[in-house]
C-alpha cells in the first residue's frame, strides 16, 4: 500500500480524460499501467469484491448481529453494489480502463472489503441504541450528503460524455466550486461512515486510503481543465476537491 500510495502521487493513474496512450512521464520515468480494456468490466471485475465478501461473511453472523452492525455493513454492501454494476452500466460503450490499475485495484478491494465486514461482523458490535446516538445520526447524514455529490457528479460526467462524445467542462451542483466533486463525495461519504462507527480503525483506514487515492488525482484532474480550457477554466475560479481550500 505504501508504494501505491507513493506512486499516486508521483504520477496518478492516467486513465479517462488523463490518459495518453495509457503512459505518461514523471521525473524522467516512464510509468506504464498497460492495454487499454473495456471500463465495464474493469470497474465490476476490481470494484465487487468489496461487496460479495461482505455479503458472504454478513451471511454468516446475520442472525446474531445487531441492526445498527446490519446497517451499517448493508451501506457499505448497497455501496459497492452501485460502483461494480450499476454505475458500470451508465458508462460510455467506448471507455477504456487500464488494466495495471485494475490490477493494482483488486487487491486493496479485497482486502478492504474483507476489512471492514470482519470489523463489523465480528470485531465491533455496536449495543442496540448506537442507532440513536450523536455519532450515529451525523455520521448517517454526511454519509447521505456525500454519496448524494458524487452521485449527482457522476451522473453529471457520464450524461456529458455520451452527448458530446468528448470530455467537456461540467456545471451544475457542486462542479460550481470544485473540479471534482465526485472525488470530494466519497471522501465524505466514507469519513460520515467512520464517523457513525465511532472512527474504528478499520473505517479510518478506509478514509485514509480514499483521500490518499482521490486527492492526487482530483489536483491531476483540475490541471488537466487549466490545459485544455485556460482562459475559460480559470474564470470559473474553481478549486480542485474541497470547495474555498484545495
Amino acid at each position: 500500500p505504501v508504494v501505491v500510495l507513493i506512486l499516486l502521487f508521483l504520477q496518478p493513474p492516467t486513465y479517462g480524460k488523463l490518459s495518453t496512450d495509457n503512459a505518461t512521464k514523471t521525473a524522467g520515468v516512464r510509468l506504464k499501467f498497460g492495454p487499454s480494456l473495456p471500463a465495464k468490466w474493469c470497474w465490476m471485475i476490481f470494484e465487487s469484491p468489496n461487496w460479495i465478501i461482505s455479503a458472504l461473511l454478513f451471511l454468516r453472523q446475520s442472525e446474531s448481529l445487531p441492526w445498527p452492525n446490519r446497517l451499517l455493513l448493508g451501506w457499505f454492501v448497497t455501496h459497492y453494489i452501485h460502483r461494480s454494476i450499476l454505475y458500470p452500466l451508465k458508462m460510455p460503450s467506448n471507455s477504456k480502463f487500464p488494466l495495471g490499475i485494475m490490477l493494482m485495484a483488486a487487491p486493496y478491494c479485497i482486502v478492504n472489503g474483507y476489512l471492514q465486514a470482519q470489523d463489523l461482523c465480528q470485531f465491533r458490535i455496536y449495543p442496540q441504541e448506537h442507532i440513536m446516538s450523536l455519532n450515529f445520526i451525523v455520521g448517517t447524514v454526511v454519509t447521505l450528503c456525500g454519496f448524494g455529490i458524487a452521485y449527482h457528479a457522476d451522473s453529471t460526467l457520464v450524461q456529458l460524455k455520451k452527448s458530446t462524445g468528448t470530455y467537456q467542462i461540467p456545471h451544475g451542483g457542486m462542479f460550481q466550486f470544485v473540479s471534482c466533486p465526485h472525488f470530494l463525495g466519497e471522501i465524505l461519504e466514507w469519513t460520515g461512515f467512520c464517523i457513525a462507527s465511532n472512527g474504528s480503525l478499520a473505517t479510518l483506514s478506509f478514509v485514509i486510503w480514499t483521500a490518499c487515492n482521490l486527492i492526487p488525482r482530483a489536483l491531476s484532474q483540475h490541471q488537466w481543465y487549466h490545459s485544455k480550457f485556460p482562459e475559460e477554466y480559470k474564470q470559473l475560479r474553481r478549486k480542485a476537491v474541497i470547495p474555498l481550500l484545495l
